[in-house]
C-alpha cells in the first residue's frame, strides 16, 4: 500500500501542470478523419436520391430526403463533436469567419454544380447529382482548410 502513495507536488509544479491543462483545454481540436468523407458521401447519396425523385416524378419525396439528411447530418455532427472535433469558446472568435466562409463555399459549389449541369442540358437527376458532388468536394476541401487553421491555432496556443 505504501508504494501507491506519492509525494505531494510542489506548488510551482502543480501550478505549471494546471496551466498546461488549461491551455490544452482551450485549444480547438481537429475534426476526426472520418468526418469529412462521411459527410461528403452523405451529400452525394442525398443528391442521388433527390435526382431520382425528380426524374421519376416524385418531387415531393425530396422533402422527405431533406428531413432524413438533416437528421443524419446532425447525428454525424454530434458523433464528430463527441469524438474530439470540439471548438472551445476561447477558439470560437478565431474560427467563426472561416467556418462561415466554408459553409458559403460549400453552398456556392452545390449551386454552381447544379446550375452548370442544368445549363449544359442535364435533367433534374443529373443536375442534382452534379450539385451534390460539387458540394461534397467543396466540403472536403473546406474541412482540410479548417483543420489547417486549427493546427495553426494549436501551435500558436502552445
Amino acid at each position: 500500500m505504501a508504494d501507491s502513495v506519492s509525494a505531494p507536488l510542489p506548488a510551482a509544479e502543480a501550478l505549471r501542470l494546471a496551466e498546461r491543462a488549461r491551455a490544452a483545454a482551450g485549444r480547438p481540436s481537429r475534426l476526426p478523419r472520418w468526418y469529412g468523407p462521411t459527410v461528403a458521401a452523405g451529400m452525394v447519396l442525398f443528391g442521388a436520391g433527390v435526382g431520382v425523385a425528380i426524374a421519376t416524378g416524385h418531387a415531393w419525396f425530396t422533402g422527405v430526403l431533406g428531413g432524413v439528411w438533416g437528421l443524419t447530418s446532425g447525428a454525424i455532427g454530434w458523433a464528430g463533436v463527441r469524438s474530439g472535433g470540439v471548438m472551445p469558446k476561447q477558439a470560437q472568435p478565431a474560427l467563426i469567419v472561416p467556418v462561415l466562409l466554408a459553409v458559403l463555399a460549400v453552398t456556392a459549389a452545390l449551386l454552381a454544380g447544379t446550375g452548370l449541369a442544368i445549363w449544359a442540358g442535364a435533367g433534374g437527376a443529373w443536375a442534382a447529382q452534379a450539385g451534390a458532388v460539387a458540394g461534397a468536394v467543396a466540403f472536403l476541401l473546406a474541412g482540410r482548410g479548417l483543420n489547417r487553421r486549427v493546427e495553426r491555432l494549436r501551435r500558436a496556443a502552445g
